[in-house]
């Protein structure tokens, strides 16, 4: 009896000495690779960090000579920009909403466009449509002539008096990112 609970104690003891080791060489192992990634990761990142940082604010000064006092505006939107969003400016006239975007857009130089939204405002208006082209054979062809959407920033003006099936059309290239003519998608 003594001696089985002796080899069970030897068992036992051999068992936490091997996981000792095992747990001291994957702490080594991690020490080796945090020491790693700070001297060959970490700089190349913070180098990244600091050279993001400075372009944000070289872009947010250059939309501040032109727009006094919306600093906070100005982050938010260069911020949802960042992420892939959509900004909805609202406010009474004379803000300086339009002057926003179209300085926001020559700061990143980026293509922009204005739509004004009218009860009469079709899908097409925005989206673009195909037209009848002739070249100097006489054939015709269907050429594609894209609409205001195709632009990087794009000003929606009074959204809510269009047809639902121009906003449809404005939403579709909102969510999806994508706009369908016909039965052919760009």
């Amino acid at each position: 009896e003594l001696q089985r609970g002796q080899a069970r104690y030897v068992s036992s003891r051999e068992q936490v000495l091997r996981e000792v080791r095992d747990a001291h060489a994957q702490l080594q192992y991690a020490q080796r690779a945090t020491a790693a990634w700070r001297e060959n990761i970490r700089p190349d990142l913070e180098r990244q960090m600091e050279s993001f940082q400075a372009e944000f604010r070289r872009v947010h000064q250059e939309i501040s000579k032109v727009i006094v006092g919306y600093s906070d505006i100005i982050d938010d939107i260069l911020m949802t920009i960042l992420g892939k969003g959509h900004v909805l400016l609202e406010g009474v006239p004379g803000l300086g909403k339009t002057k926003l975007v179209q300085t926001l857009s020559d700061a990143l130089h980026l293509r922009s466009s204005r739509i004004q939204f009218t009860p009469d405002l079709m899908p097409a208006d925005i989206v673009g449509t195909n037209v009848v082209q002739e070249n100097e054979a006489g054939d015709k062809f269907l050429d594609f002539q894209p609409g205001p959407i195709f632009a990087n920033v794009i000003l929606a003006d009074e959204i809510n008096r269009a047809t639902p099936k121009t906003q449809s059309a404005l939403l579709e290239a909102m969510q999806e990112k994508t706009v369908t003519v016909g039965r052919k998608r760009y």
